[in-house]
């Protein structure tokens, strides 16, 4: 479990709006939560998921909100890797190596890359 006045100084104002049974309970979230994501990378992760329970306390999102933010994200995902495949095939088109394209892209190559250009991976 994280300490208590390390979670106190994340939640700054919204603090003083949580009950105290809802205090302890962050406290005990964040270390399971820091468990969930142990890198040091994870920290927009942990941050999310902290933010995420908090809000809700306070009445600030519901599941609804958060599924229509799933939606959303996926559909620019999906977008983003539309466009991505689309350099890919013109980069392929020039003469980029495959090698080269998937770094750039920071995508498999003989996975993503070659299924992207419509060739067996291997």
């Amino acid at each position: 479990m994280a300490e208590l006045h390390e979670i106190q100084a994340w939640a700054g104002p919204a603090w003083d709006e949580l009950t105290p049974e809802r205090r302890d309970q962050l406290a005990h979230i964040a270390g399971d939560v820091a468990e969930r994501y142990p890198d040091p990378d994870d920290q927009p992760l942990r941050d999310a998921a902290l933010s995420a329970a908090v809000q809700y306390w306070l009445g600030e999102t519901s599941l609804e909100d958060a599924a229509a933010e799933l939606i959303r994200t996926r559909q620019a995902e999906a977008a983003a890797r539309a466009a991505a495949r689309q350099l890919a095939i013109l980069a392929a088109a020039e003469g980029i190596s495959e090698t080269r394209i998937a770094d750039r892209l920071g995508v498999q190559r003989a996975k993503t890359l070659r299924t992207w250009l419509g060739k067996r991976h291997g």
